[in-house]
């Protein structure tokens, strides 16, 4: 992809999240202030650029770099979109089939779809693959693009944590906002394309 054409996709998904953290009722009345949840938003899309270098420049072995794994596999399922557009379907949003043609086009192309024969639930790698494939219709295949999603979602998460215990936890809003945002491990894992993320969201909204 074009570098300048990703810089303007990245700066326009990163407004685009910072109009909807200061517009979406979800944020506004959760008692922090919008200059903060923006600052936080950018300190993880900062750490997700962090968390890219790192897996980038140390672990150099792309195909077994947590970050990528599910990017690049669901490139496959996304190119099954121009092939099949029902096959896409099928693998994104629905089961798909557990039969030969699948196999061979699809699965035996990716390294971490587990193919779960006569199972009842998908795997958490299936599920970061499917979701990674519907990110791709608005990512044009920039990681950094799908970094800025996965920040948004967790983000949800976060928030719903934080009003979950300033419900009853008598603590300064600042240092409630420090222990839940910005604990070193909560804020290095799920600032990125990982598991982790996914998990933030769906604890905050248990929460």
């Amino acid at each position: 992809m074009n570098t300048f054409f990703e810089v303007i996709l990245v700066l326009f998904y990163t407004i685009l999240c910072l109009w909807g953290i200061n517009k979406w009722n979800y944020f506004t009345t959760s008692e922090i202030p919008k200059k903060w949840l923006n600052g936080l938003f950018v300190l993880k899309i900062s750490v997700g650029f962090l968390l890219y270098l790192v897996y980038t420049q140390f672990y150099t072995v792309r195909s077994e770099a947590d970050i990528f794994k599910y990017f690049d596999d669901s490139l496959v399922v996304y190119n099954g979109l121009f092939q099949s557009p029902i096959d896409y379907l099928q693998l994104v949003f629905f089961r798909a089939p557990d039969n030969e043609y699948f196999f061979d086009n699809y699965y035996e192309k990716m390294n971490h779809w587990a193919n779960l024969h006569n199972s009842l639930f998908y795997g958490d790698s299936v599920l970061m693959i499917k979701i990674n494939a519907f990110f791709r219709l608005f990512s044009f295949g920039s990681f950094h693009v799908h970094s800025i999603f996965f920040n948004f979602l967790s983000l949800i998460g976060l928030v719903g944590i934080y009003r979950f215990f300033k419900s009853f936890v008598k603590l300064n809003s600042l240092w409630l906002i420090g222990v839940v945002f910005c604990l070193p491990s909560v804020l290095f894992w799920s600032s990125s394309v990982l598991k982790e993320s996914l998990l933030i969201l769906l604890l905050g909204v248990i929460c």
